[in-house]
């Protein structure tokens, strides 16, 4: 399947945020346990924070992915840059395949192409982050070549 990615338009930046505080909400309350209206705006207010002038926010760069025959979107991806002590560092916030799309190598193809531009553009190094249900996602990742670089751990006192 061939793909375009472009970055997002505003209009498209509303349903992605309105999507991904709901993915995010429901992975957040199954791992942490707990209910997901407190998930839900949680994943608002980080939402917010991170992104307070939506798609137009400074040193982050919000795309779609939109199948070449049908132009209809089929994901999304959020990246963030920044300069570190190592050079320019990524740090993939999103990357959401829309369920009807997933398994056919939309996401590995999108972040394929992602990866090659950061390196084109002198990148040192890209970081993310994956929930430990996700292994489809962590799969995908170590096919990549990335690596677990920390392991995030908790336990429910009550």
């Amino acid at each position: 399947m061939i793909l375009e990615i472009e970055r997002m338009t505003s209009s498209v930046f509303s349903t992605y945020k309105d999507i991904a505080i709901k993915m995010h909400a429901i992975e957040q309350s199954e791992v942490q346990d707990q209910p997901i209206d407190s998930s839900e705006a949680s994943a608002m207010s980080t939402f917010n924070r991170l992104l307070p002038d939506g798609e137009n926010t400074k040193d982050h760069f919000l795309y779609s992915i939109r199948a070449h025959t049908t132009k209809s979107i089929a994901g999304y991806i959020w990246i963030h840059h920044q300069e570190t002590t190592i050079g320019m560092e990524a740090y993939l916030y999103d990357l959401l395949i829309l369920d009807k799309y997933r398994r056919m190598g939309i996401g590995k193809k999108s972040l394929d192409h992602i990866l090659e531009s950061l390196k084109l553009a002198g990148f040192r190094r890209v970081v993310l982050h994956a929930f430990s249900r996700n292994q489809a996602a962590i799969n995908l990742y170590r096919n990549l070549g990335f690596r677990e670089s920390s392991i995030y751990m908790a336990k429910n006192l009550k």
